[in-house]
């Protein structure tokens, strides 16, 4: 007994970094080499609608790619105890519909004009959805050793990436062809198109479960990306930029949270509620402890990290902010690791109240505030909106595991 509780917990935590190692490889590239190198080429201003067209693209792949995988890793018991295959490749083909009309309709409503830079930023919306969803067939099979094959793939597409870039004055081709050697490697490593394209017996619990998980991703990618859509028209482009360079550092290691959720849910899907329970004091504990310690490091690495990666003219107003803005990245990640066991253990509900209160708090406090103390005052407004959703999530957690 005493045995394979350790060789669990061994495999947990080689699971958890393998799950950690592949993002981080992506994230250390893109927030490292790639982004740094797109600033230095294509100026603040156009480095802050870049920003913002990707926070969207990461919303729409939230919404539509992670929400799906997440609905497949809750229900697949169902699928295989019913022995039956479907939905989901129905459900994806759905909702790259919905973003493709959605994504197009935007992008021509801002820009007023069709032209292959706006055509190849739908492409790239639409491959960053089928590349979210896709990874499900890992985490199913807790094969997290793939992904690091795969996060390969992803950085030899954006590396080749900037060579188009730089050649064609094109800042989309790097992110674009990274979602393309994603999505390449991983259809070829799993096969997800030969699952069968129909409805089964299942359908309309999954749709549901799809539904509420995408209007909760909906609203949670918003908080986390809200700042380039809500700072870009009212503070203007360069405010995008030195908002995202403040928060850089913050940032690498926040997607750390991430997959960390995602692979907890991937745990928790045969975990009965009162086991979880016993340890919910312990969870709460590890997460402030974890998150206290990151911001102090965060205090001390986030000077030195921005003055290799950016010039002194880029950061001397990021820098005057930071300090502030790790204290958000701190709270989203806690925020994010204790989520899935909302998603897992409380009413459906309760995710989507406490998402909603915290986006109208979020929407509200920043309008507010950025009228009248501008980028500081927006700051203010994150963190508030990151303790609001901490304070919510600890109290609907006791609520149904004490």
């Amino acid at each position: 007994m005493k045995k394979n509780i350790i060789k669990r917990a061994k495999n947990f935590v080689k699971d958890i970094s393998l799950n950690i190692i592949s993002n981080l490889m992506v994230i250390g590239v893109t927030q490292i080499i790639i982004n740094p190198f797109l600033a230095a080429n294509f100026g603040t201003n156009k480095f802050g609608v870049m920003l913002s067209i990707t926070g969207i693209a990461t919303i729409f792949s939230s919404v539509f790619g992670t929400a799906l995988n997440n609905t497949r890793l809750i229900n697949d018991q169902k699928y295989r105890n019913n022995k039956i295959k479907g939905d989901f490749n129905l459900l994806l083909i759905i909702g790259l519909l919905i973003s493709l009309i959605i994504s197009s309709s935007l992008i021509y409503y801002y820009s007023r004009m069709i032209s292959l830079e706006n055509t190849l930023i739908v492409i790239y919306i639409l491959l960053s959805i089928v590349r979210s969803y896709i990874q499900v067939f890992y985490r199913l099979t807790l094969h997290f050793d793939k992904l690091i094959k795969e996060s390969i793939a992803v950085i030899l597409g954006y590396l080749v990436g900037i060579l188009f870039s730089s050649l064609l004055g094109q800042w989309v081709f790097t992110y674009l062809l990274g979602e393309i050697a994603g999505v390449l490697y991983l259809t070829v490593s799993v096969k997800w198109h030969k699952e069968p394209f129909k409805r089964t017996p299942l359908w309309n619990q999954t749709i549901k479960n799809y539904s509420q998980l995408g209007f909760t991703n909906v609203i949670a990618s918003s908080l986390t990306y809200l700042d380039r859509i809500l700072i870009l028209p009212f503070l203007g482009a360069s405010s995008v930029s030195i908002y995202y360079i403040a928060t850089i550092v913050g940032k690498m290691g926040s997607f750390v949270a991430t997959p960390l959720s995602n692979m907890t849910l991937s745990y928790l899907a045969n975990v009965e509620v009162n086991k979880v329970s016993k340890y919910f004091k312990n969870i709460i504990v590890f997460t402030l402890v974890f998150g206290i310690t990151a911001y102090l490091l965060l205090l001390v690495a986030t000077p030195f990290v921005l003055s290799l990666l950016y010039s002194d003219e880029m950061i001397i107003e990021s820098l005057k902010i930071y300090k502030v803005t790790n204290i958000v990245i701190i709270l989203q990640m806690i925020n994010t690791i204790i989520r899935p066991l909302i998603m897992k253990y409380c009413p459906s509900r309760w995710l989507i109240s406490i998402q909603m209160t915290g986006l109208l708090t979020y929407i509200t406090s920043a309008l507010l505030m950025m009228n009248n103390f501008g980028l500081f005052g927006y700051c203010i407004a994150a963190v508030l909106t990151q303790i609001i959703l901490y304070g919510m999530n600890v109290t609907v957690l006791y609520k149904y595991l004490k």
